[in-house]
């Protein structure tokens, strides 16, 4: 008989678990036949199959035979080792042939190559700044020679976990777009020139820069307890934690244990603790044996109630006053001590001050805050801010003062305190190019070299909700990029937050005779009236633009007369008046400057029903 049988394939992987051998005779072709195949190699055994001779119309039995090629010992990957496959074609049975014919099949089986490695432990890379994330390197690559003496390199191939391929080189750095998540698997595996693939590895990297965390609550009583928020939603799996509170050389100061499952960590700090600027330091370790520091400059600030007997006076001659100073650029600008610019070199009173650089010449930019303290001023029935302010910049460069309600500086939301033309010596230029503030339009603000001397600001405080019981105030500098070397920047001393004492009066010239802006200008000055008791308003009716039936006496008309008052609607604030301008048109802003101004005197009034008389006394004091 005649015996036939090919492989399909010469060449195999121990990865391949199993191939089938076909023989290409047919049992119902020839009955009486069996096939058999064996093999050279002796493991697990010898490897024998014989056909069903019992059954000789069967002709699927071959799909039995079966060469498990996963059992072969094979050692080299590069060579692999031969396997002859006999296969028998025979007449008769296997205690009796009558006749056969054997045929020889050889083929080369390569071991699976080594799974491949890298140089770090667990194949885990720490990414803590996606500017320069580390490069994973293959260390043990496959090489050798084949039988002609020819070198072998094997074929590095890096996946990503949908099997795209990312890279074929012995080294591979993702991109940050590739980082996804707390952590990002790659699959590494290494291929020879005969298609053997070797098993693969997991390639992590650990991606810290979604680590976030910061003091929940800036405003520090003394509960002595630190609040930190530690959000978990986008972080490594951390096997452990710990914190550290540094002051601003690297000192550590305290120390405290953390959970890897909390996201709100109390710190007890100690009744001592003193309010200021630190570095929150976070040392993590993940369970792939990642390590990252993290230190964030974090701002402590003081919690401060103040009353109509305790206001807050703030000159900063022992220290820096509690005041924090943060950079948002990376450029830092704010600095306290001494003044020794060209132009800012003495402070308002005292020695020290706080400035955007105590030497000539600013940093360019920047954007930089300057924190106040944490003030309740819901027990102040007037409240006001008055501060020492010496600026000497380009007229693009500037600053202003901002408020917020919030206590977590993080998430709070600010506003500028004020506006141009408001209060008293309270900015004084507009369409600045640094735009401090971040102002859609206008860009006003503390500008340019026109200031030659301190100079006292106010501005009232009742539009900062003072019934939240909670306002923190900063300064912010903003520069361009552009170096000032003859310039000093902007320096703040002596701040004031209490009561204001001044109680303005306002004389309105009104006639029921004039219809035009009378309405709208009383309606301006009730709404004034009926949000401050800093406000006395006395109201007179000249017949000046026709008899009103309103008017009080001819001591109206004497009165708008004494003011240069030629029509109505027209008021006079502090005894000055303006008689070609409404009090819209001048009266507002004369009123914020007036009662931002302390009272000289102090007077109470004490009225007595006597009979049909009333005794009025009144008591003067004088405070300046």
């Amino acid at each position: 008989p005649t015996a036939i049988f090919n492989l399909s394939n010469n060449r195999e992987c121990t990865t391949t678990s199993s191939i089938n051998l076909e023989p290409g005779n047919s049992i119902s072709a020839e009955p009486g036949t069996f096939y058999e195949f064996t093999t050279n190699r002796t493991e697990p055994e010898a490897i024998t199959f014989f056909s069903d001779i019992n059954n000789p119309t069967d002709s699927t039995k071959w799909k039995d035979f079966v060469l498990n090629i996963n059992n072969l010992i094979v050692q080299d990957s590069i060579n692999g080792d031969t396997v002859d496959i006999f296969y028998r074609y025979a007449e008769g049975n296997e205690f009796s042939i009558l006749c056969e014919n054997t045929i020889t099949e050889r083929m080369v089986v390569y071991a699976q190559p080594f799974a491949p490695q890298t140089p770090e432990s667990n194949n885990t890379y720490c990414v803590t700044d996606l500017t320069n994330i580390p490069t994973a390197t293959i260390s043990n690559q496959l090489t050798g020679f084949d039988r002609d003496g020819n070198p072998v390199e094997a074929r590095v191939i890096w996946r990503d976990l949908l099997g795209t391929e990312v890279s074929n080189d012995s080294f591979f750095k993702p991109t940050p777009n590739q980082l996804t998540g707390a952590s990002t698997i790659f699959k590494l595996s290494q291929v020879l020139f005969n298609g053997c693939e070797s098993e693969v590895s997991d390639v992590t990297f650990i991606n810290f820069v979604g680590v976030a965390y910061n003091l929940i609550n800036n405003c520090y009583d003394d509960s002595g307890t630190l609040t930190i928020g530690f959000p978990l939603g986008n972080q490594p799996q951390i096997s452990q934690l710990d914190w550290e509170i540094q002051d601003l050389q690297g000192n550590t100061l305290q120390t405290f244990l953390g959970t890897d499952t909390a996201q709100i960590f109390n710190f007890n700090v100690g009744s001592n603790f003193e309010p200021g600027a630190y570095n929150l330091v976070l040392n993590l370790q993940t369970f792939l044996g990642c390590n990252a520091t993290f230190s964030r400059r974090i701002a402590v600030l003081e919690s401060i109630s103040v009353t109509e007997t305790n206001v807050y006076n703030e000159d900063f001659e022992t220290n820096g006053g509690g005041w924090v100073a943060e950079s948002v650029s990376g450029i830092s600008a704010w600095e306290y001590g001494m003044p020794s610019g060209n132009l800012i070199n003495t402070s308002l009173e005292g020695q020290n001050v706080w400035m955007t650089g105590l030497n000539p010449g600013y940093a360019a930019g920047t954007e930089t805050n300057l924190y106040s303290a944490c003030f309740d001023i819901s027990q102040l029935e007037r409240p006001m801010i008055k501060i020492g302010t010496f600026y000497n910049t380009t007229g693009d460069d500037g600053a202003v003062i901002q408020h917020t309600n919030g206590t977590n500086l993080a998430t709070a939301t600010w506003e500028i305190l004020g506006e141009l033309g408001a209060g008293d010596n309270w900015y004084n230029a507009q369409n600045i190019v640094a735009n401090p503030g971040d102002q859609p339009s206008v860009q006003f603000g503390w500008s340019a070299d026109t200031d030659t001397a301190w100079q006292e600001s106010k501005h009232v405080l009742d539009d900062v909700n003072p019934a939240m019981g909670n306002v923190i105030l900063r300064v912010q500098f903003v520069s361009g990029d552009a170096n000032r070397p003859n310039k000093d920047g902007l320096a703040i001393d002596n701040v004031f937050v209490g009561n204001r004492t001044r109680t303005v009066l306002l004389e309105n010239f009104s006639s029921t005779m004039q219809a035009t802006n009378t309405a709208d200008e009383n309606a301006s000055i009730d709404t004034l009236a009926n949000t401050t008791t800093a406000l006395a308003v006395i109201e007179y009716h000249p017949d000046m633009d026709g008899d009103d039936p309103l008017s009080n006496s001819p001591d109206a008309d004497a009165r708008a007369l004494y003011y240069g008052i030629t029509t109505t609607p027209r008021v006079a604030i502090d005894g000055k008046a303006e008689a070609d301008l409404r009090y819209t048109e001048w009266g507002k802003k004369e009123y914020s400057i007036r009662a931002l101004n302390s009272s000289p005197l102090n007077i109470i009034t004490t009225v007595v029903q006597n009979g049909d008389a009333i005794d009025i006394s009144s008591d003067i004091t004088v405070l300046e």
